[in-house]
């Protein structure tokens, strides 16, 4: 899926925010939101990225340990291994994605190695 503004000089950010969100729901063509709107295509600009993200942690101490592990990232969660608590954060009007908090309780026996894994779409701009 693509769409966004990249010009925000001409108009305000609600009206682009606006914008982008009608074209991100697909019920109209890009030729149409940008003949509707007086505004480029060219101006259109976003793409739909999906990325993968890995942690590792061990556990260096001659003890137990339980350790509380965030992330921070912008876009929409699609899974995480294992499964993490996933807080939405405050989104701004400029931005095409949500930022979310991902968290993480784990429980490291001594010596014990572990890696975390979590995958995400998000809009990045061309």
């Amino acid at each position: 899926m693509k769409g966004a503004l990249n010009d925000s000089s001409q108009m305000d950010t609600e009206t682009e925010a606006a914008i982008v969100l009608e074209g991100l729901k697909g019920n109209i063509s890009v030729v149409e939101l940008c003949g509707r709107h007086q505004i480029s295509q060219t101006q259109y600009s976003y793409d739909l990225v999906t990325l993968e993200g890995k942690l590792a942690v061990t556990n260096v101490q001659s003890k137990a340990v339980t350790l509380e592990i965030t992330k921070n990232l912008s876009g929409e969660i699609k899974s995480s291994q294992p499964e993490a608590a996933v807080e939405k954060l405050a989104k701004g009007l400029k931005k095409m994605n949500t930022a979310l908090k991902l968290t993480w309780t784990i429980d490291l026996q001594p010596g014990e190695h572990k890696e975390l894994g979590y995958t995400y779409e998000v809009y990045v701009q061309r």
